[in-house]
């Protein structure tokens, strides 16, 4: 979808173009819980998966219907060896953080392991499955970066809210997907709405606004699960999305905006690879300090400083970010502006 923006969309709209395509991952996380909730509620969770199969097939039909249809030399080469490397990648690094802490869990690093090194020695051959000289570019790798974390984000407090709505303050699993609604329509509202901005003014106002808004409104989440006003949790998130609409989708905008044409591609599907895997990763790092401190505190308790230890882990992700973002556009290039 985003490749496809890039070579059709006009370079002083790409801003408001890619905010209203991030709409849909920025803003998913956010609203599966409220969904998932909903139907869970009310029928089995076969019901989640069932309901998505008319969306599925609407979505496959538009797709279909409008994606421009252009004549192209199939002169590309796909390395089953590279594919076998990200599959041993990511499937080992995951299943080695979801069993963490156990003998059992240095056999999926292993491979996870072995699969790097495969798919970096395959990099470097005639037909690399993804150019990694894209990663060359230090613009590119910061807004990369900024980007990634802001997914992690966006799964972890999926994942920490509504188990700590539904366990600490015992309600239902409806209301705890409930309160990410309010935090869901205000990011799906700003995104194009930043990428409007940003095609206006330059990417610094936006993405620096959007970075401290996301701090403190993370740090007052992180604080409020030791209360059990619900309506500070909402207003909290509520915060840390306006955050989220204002430089998630303008970070990736940014970043491939420093590429060459030719580069496109390679960097559309570094961030769209990564970011799948770094949303799993952050549900799989969040559920293991849950875990490990229930096992240590007790069902309760270690709901509550499992969770506040996810959040503030995260949190100091984020000020790393922002620490690097405002020395990014302090510097007197003025193309950084």
């Amino acid at each position: 979808m985003f490749h496809i923006i890039l070579t059709y969309s006009p370079y002083e709209k790409r801003g408001a173009t890619i905010g209203l395509g991030n709409l849909t991952t920025s803003i998913a996380p956010a609203i599966g819980p409220t969904y998932g909730g909903l139907l869970t509620a009310h029928w089995s969770w076969n019901a989640i998966f069932l309901f998505l199969i008319p969306v599925l097939l609407i979505s496959l039909f538009l797709g279909l219907s409008s994606i421009p249809k252009n004549t192209v030399q199939r002169s590309g080469h796909l390395d089953s060896l590279s594919v076998l490397a990200i599959v041993m990648l990511f499937s080992g690094f995951l299943l080695f953080l979801n069993q963490l802490g156990t003998i059992a869990s240095l056999v999926p690093l292993a491979i996870g392991l072995i699969g790097l090194g495969l798919f970096w020695q395959r990099a470097k051959g005639p037909h690399p499955l993804i150019r990694l000289d894209v990663l060359q570019n230090q613009s590119f790798r910061l807004f990369l970066c900024g980007f990634l974390v802001c997914q992690f984000l966006l799964l972890g407090v999926s994942f920490v809210l509504p188990n700590f709505v539904q366990i600490v303050l015992g309600k239902d699993a409806f209301t705890a997907g409930l309160i990410m609604l309010p935090g869901a329509a205000i990011g799906a509202i700003l995104a194009p709405i930043a990428g409007r901005l940003l095609d206006k003014v330059g990417p610094k106002k936006p993405i620096l606004l959007g970075m401290v808004l996301i701090v403190i409104g993370w740090l007052a989440l992180a604080l409020l699960l030791r209360s059990i006003f619900i309506w500070g949790l909402v207003a909290g998130h509520v915060f840390y999305m306006i955050g989220i609409g204002l430089s998630y989708s303008n970070m990736m905008t940014t970043g491939l905006n420093k590429l060459t044409p030719e580069l496109y591609a390679d960097g559309n599907a570094i961030l769209n690879t990564l970011q799948q895997f770094s949303g799993a990763v952050a549900t799989a790092i969040v559920a293991t300090i849950i875990n490990l401190s229930q096992r240590n505190a007790g069902y309760l308790q270690g709901t509550i400083l499992g969770s506040q230890i996810a959040m503030f882990v995260l949190w100091a992700m984020v000020l790393v970010i922002l620490f690097f973002m405002v020395r990014y556009f302090s510097q007197p290039d003025p193309k950084t502006k």
